[in-house]
């Protein structure tokens, strides 16, 4: 089985800018550590305070981005990672699973975050100047970094979480708690603009204002995060397509290409190496 990655960054900006932050999502883990900082995350509709020593975890397909204070100052650490890529019991935490409450982050505040914590997300900034040599550094240096980010989920994983606020719009976060209870049943900006009292222009117009994406596609990238998670259990790529609600193979196919990259076969494939 091909190693699964980890990516990680630290990162200070000393007058930060709201406008270099766009909305966004991905198929893959992520943890933010805000050292320094103020402002608002927003995950999937829901508002959470970023202040010293906040940490959020993202998981795949939860549509978030970061709304600091302009012209503060912005120190943080960053990591996008793969379940798998995870070692010992930190792979089977239940943080890690998709949410009951269908997709809103978990956020540890500073008065939950440990010492320890903290502790380890300074170390890993001295590992990753450990390896002088490139070809050590890409093989040592993932390891120990897998290592801590493992220590550092299941320091979190017993604290306490933060329970975020719903932003803005109540009616496009109603939407989208809906649309994450039923991806897998037949969906339309019809029957949507119908069940919430709107007219389907009004609901396209808010929703990419609120998402940065269109209803549909919303839709789709959530489909696609549902099929990977069935292929990488194993099933069959031509049943996957219709339990994740598309209508035929060959929709699925296309849209899984161009969200993913690869063909739905390879996913499976990589899975039963």
């Amino acid at each position: 089985m091909e190693q699964s990655f980890i990516t990680y960054g630290h990162t200070v900006i000393e007058k930060v800018n709201p406008l270099n932050y766009e909305r966004h999502c991905h198929g893959n883990y992520e943890l933010l550590y805000a050292v320094d900082g103020e402002g608002r995350y927003i995950v999937e509709g829901k508002e959470y305070a970023i202040r010293p020593y906040t940490v959020i975890l993202i998981r795949p397909y939860e549509t978030h981005y970061l709304c600091p204070e302009r012209g503060t100052r912005y120190e943080r650490y960053v990591f996008n990672f793969e379940r798998s890529g995870l070692v010992g019991a930190a792979a089977e935490l239940s943080m890690l699973n998709e949410s009951k409450k269908k997709g809103c982050g978990v956020c540890f505040t500073a008065e939950n975050v440990s010492p320890k914590v903290r502790a380890l997300f300074a170390d890993i900034d001295a590992v990753t100047g450990m390896f002088k040599n490139p070809s050590a550094r890409h093989h040592r240096e993932q390891t120990m970094v897998r290592t801590l980010l493992s220590q550092i989920l299941l320091h979190l994983s017993l604290a306490k979480a933060e329970e975020g606020q719903p932003e803005g719009d109540h009616l496009i976060t109603r939407v989208i708690a809906y649309i994450n209870t039923n991806v897998a049943e037949p969906l339309s900006l019809d029957g949507l603009a119908a069940k919430f009292f709107v007219s389907k222009y009004y609901l396209c117009r808010a929703f990419r204002e609120h998402t940065g994406v269109s209803v549909m596609t919303y839709i789709t990238s959530k489909r696609i995060g549902m099929a990977q998670r069935l292929l990488q259990a194993g099933e069959p790529a031509t049943e996957v397509a219709y339990q994740v609600g598309f209508h035929n193979y060959s929709s699925f196919y296309r849209a899984y290409c161009k969200q993913v990259g690869e063909p739905p076969s390879h996913r499976r494939a990589k899975e039963q190496a």
